[in-house]
This record gives C-alpha cells, structure tokens and sequence, in this order.
C-alpha cells in the first residue's frame, strides 16, 4: 500500500515551501506503510519506519472470522473433512502475504503499556498491562453508536439511553507469559523514551486462532446506555519483544520471550550486613532456559569481614552468607 501525495506550490513561494510539501509527503507514506499493511515484518531490520504502527489487529480478527478454513462444522460435513479443511488454514494467504506462521507485529501502547526508571540502576522498564486473571492483552477496540431512546420506569421517570454497538480485540497467549522488557539508558535518553516508547509484539497465530463472544448490557436509569458488546480474542505465540521509539523507529531493545521471563531476584546488603532492597536482574544466555531463582548479591567488604572473623574466632557478623 502507497500513496502518493501531489500538491501545487507556486515558485514565488520559496524553497521553504518546498521542503515543507517533500517532509508532508514522506510523512504520509511512511504512516501508509505502518496502517495494516498486509506483509510480515522482516526480523532481520535492526530498525522500523518511523510512526510505525504495525499491522491492524481489526482487519486481521475480521479475516479470520470470514476465513473459509475456519468456518464451524457444517451437519452436512464429516468431521474428517472437516479436520483436513482446518488443517489446510495455515498455508493459505488471511490477508496480503500473511499466513499464521507469518511474523505479525502488534504494537502496545498508551493504556496498554506502562514504563518505570530506576535512576539508581540507569534501568527503563516497560510492561505490559494484560486483562486480569487471563493471559489477554487488549489491542483496540472500536464503539459505534446507534442513536438513542427515551425510557421511563413505574414511577415515571424518565432517562435518554445511548445506544452503541462496541468491539473489543485481544491477544490471546495460548504459551507462556510476557512480564517486562528492560534496556539500560542514561537518565535525558530514559525521558524521551518513555514519552515516545512503544512495545512491539512479534508473534505468529495459534489454534483456535480466532474466537469471538457477545455480552448484552441493558439500560437503566442509573445506567444510562445500552450496548451489545463483542470480544474478539485472536490466538497468538509471542516469538521476540521489542522496545522502540514511535517517532524515530529506533529499536533498543529485541529479546524473545522466554529470555525476558527468565530473570532472578537479586538482593542487595550494605556493608553491616543489613539488607539494603532488591531488584530484578535478568539470566545470562547460559541460563535462559533455566528456572526464575534467588541469587544473593553480597556486598564485597561483608565477605571480607565475614571470613576473617571466621578464620580468627569462628564468630560470623550478623548478614553473613551461610557457609
């Protein structure tokens, strides 16, 4: 998808102008580029367009739902070809050149995402807001609104009822689960990113791929609006989490899920042994598959002091690691 953007500037208006028409024109196909343009991200840039926005979890739900591979069971339909029409789903086009086995990219942000500095670590951290007590991260949603009403109750009261039908689209983790993306940056560089940042999702689809359900709020005249209600929940497997920056596409951070979600508590002691906090650390590669553990991080001098007044009396200070 590209758009080309014509637009007439006299001469007498200067070079100035001219340069204003050329930057509106990259801008507007660079936003067409990111708009739900039905191609795969390709994993090997080290960088995105900028105002990149990713591909259009709108469009796709809606592919899904009319997809003739994934249309429930007809009683005229054996279940064997039944079986085998599903089957064939991953190796046909849903929009453009995308297939589920493609690399989608979902970006999260506003609501969906929040950030944090630790200025004494130089650490940003983003996570990822997921619906409570699911593994769904909500990606949009869309309201549309069908007019209004006049109702009354017993006593004759009356109240105006908005009506709306609304839709709201998740991604459903069918494995694992998305915790936190952290990169170290200095303090002017955190700011910027965490007023511009942006997590982007690369993922492809996982059975049942698509599922959708209805709920049905009535109007009282306390609650004033009457909506049908539609969640549209597209299953996905999380393969890379990056961390970019919405304005410039610059990428800070790319790791995979299961690096992300290895990390280990590190516990922090002053020089009297006392327990100063903790903090979050991630694996290094020779542990990424390794289960979340404790490590203690002990202050350099404790130690020192822990095993002198061992080796002389045998006598530990308070906040020594067990021998």
């Amino acid at each position: 998808m590209l758009l080309k953007l014509a637009i007439y500037v006299p001469n007498r208006m200067g070079s100035a102008m001219h340069r204003i028409t050329a930057a509106l024109a990259v801008i507007v196909v660079v936003a067409a580029w990111g708009l739900g343009q039905p191609v795969p991200l390709d994993i090997s840039r080290t960088s995105l367009p900028p105002l990149y926005t990713g591909h259009n979890i709108v469009e796709l739900a809606n592919a899904l739902e009319h997809s003739p591979y994934l249309k429930d069971k007809s009683e005229f339909e054996t279940t064997a070809a039944y079986d085998t029409r599903v089957a064939q789903f991953p190796s046909h086009p849903i929009m453009g050149k995308l297939t589920a086995n493609s690399h989608f990219a979902f970006v999260m942000s506003g609501k969906t995402i929040s950030a944090t500095y630790d200025a004494d670590r130089g650490v940003m951290t983003f996570r990822v807001v997921e619906l409570a007590g699911t593994s769904s991260i909500k990606a949009a949603s869309t309201s549309h609104p069908l007019g209004s009403y006049v109702a009354s109750n017993a006593f004759g009261a009356k109240a105006v009822i908005a009506r709306s039908v609304d839709h709201d689209y998740y991604l459903k983790m069918t494995s694992g689960y998305l915790s936190m993306v952290s990169v170290q940056l200095p303090p002017a560089e955190a700011r910027a990113l965490k007023a511009d940042g942006r997590v982007l999702l690369v993922c492809h689809l996982a059975p049942p791929y698509i599922n959708v359900s209805t709920d049905y709020h009535e109007g009282t005249m306390t609650e004033r609006w009457e909506s049908k209600d539609y969640t549209h929940e597209v299953s996905i497997v999380i393969d890379e989490v990056w961390l970019f920056k919405y304005r410039t596409g610059k990428v800070f951070k790319r790791e995979t899920l299961e690096k992300i979600n290895c990390s280990h508590v590190v516990m922090d002691y002053d020089t009297d042994g006392n327990r100063r906090g903790s903090h979050s650390a991630p694996c290094d590669d020779a542990e990424s598959k390794a289960e979340p553990q404790v490590k203690i991080n002990w202050d350099e001098d404790l130690l020192k002091r822990c095993k002198l007044a061992t080796t002389v009396d045998g006598v530990r200070p308070v906040g020594c690691p067990p021998q």
